[in-house]
């Protein structure tokens, strides 16, 4: 009895979270037929690519954005492999006329290398990045700084990125911080060649690193699979001052934008 019990709450979870993404849609959906100017918009960009599961993600976190800024021309960087699965699914966008579908820049790197070049060298000043998983609450801010999603830790007081920092050649206890690019804007940076220069020589560094005595093999995973955030967080630092998005986050917390980290949670790399 209690088992069957357990099982009736996890249905019932399930079912109640299914008419509100239904209500939600249905809400947005009507939104969507309201007239608007197509001036003034700017570009927002994501990532489809390595993985089919990100398409859905992409259509709420689209979706999301238009209900509030219904101007916001969504790019969607693609690789050859998801084109096709991505263009039989148009429908379901509420705002077609506002969608851009576009080849990832480098369809032979990894994500990280794709997500790290749309961002340096493929967004205009007020451009911005989205990672698929995320839902918005309100407008995407525009900002004159360099503006990212939030600020987790200060890489020094870990033991991995304490080791990188010192691979890098970074001082550890000069209060770098790892700073979370799932949403990021560059904002006056966007055309700064050195910033550029740089967050691909560190990507590569990053990418490139060799276990030692002090860190082994499963570690170094873990380094490559956020490289880009660390070459972007190292970059940002240095290059002056920045804003973060939200002050803290959390498992969809109902903030102005809100993750549920499909990627981590489900051990992608």
């Amino acid at each position: 009895m209690p088992r069957l019990l357990s099982r009736l709450r996890v249905v019932g979870r399930e079912a109640l979270n299914g008419l509100a993404l239904h209500a939600e849609n249905l809400r947005q959906r009507a939104h969507s037929f309201k007239r608007i100017p197509k001036d003034n918009s700017r570009a927002i960009h994501t990532l489809l690519m390595s993985r089919d599961a990100y398409l859905k993600p992409i259509i709420r976190c689209a979706n999301s954005i238009w209900f509030h800024s219904p101007r916001s021309v969504i790019c969607i960087w693609v690789d050859p492999e998801r084109r096709s699965l991505l263009e039989s699914s148009l429908n379901r966008f509420h705002r077609r006329d506002r969608l851009q579908i576009s080849d990832i820049p480098l369809p032979q790197r990894e994500w990280q290398r794709n997500k790290l070049e749309i961002i340096i060298a493929k967004m205009e000043q007020n451009d911005l990045f989205t990672d698929a998983d995320i839902i918005w609450n309100s407008s995407p801010p525009i900002s004159e700084k360099p503006l990212l999603f939030v600020d987790e830790y200060e890489l020094g007081r870990r033991t991995i990125t304490r080791w990188c920092l010192k691979r890098l050649k970074f001082n550890p206890d000069d209060g770098w911080r790892m700073l979370n690019t799932s949403v990021v804007t560059l904002g006056e940076k966007s055309k700064n060649q050195k910033l550029m220069r740089s967050a691909i020589v560190l990507y590569e560094k990053i990418r490139n690193c060799k276990p030692d005595s002090n860190l082994g093999l499963d570690d170094l995973v873990w380094i490559r699979r956020m490289s880009e955030q660390l070459a972007l967080s190292l970059c940002i630092k240095a290059a002056g001052d920045y804003l973060l998005l939200k002050d803290s986050d959390s498992y969809m917390d109902g903030g102005l934008a809100e993750s549920y980290y499909l990627g981590a949670i489900n051990g992608f790399d």
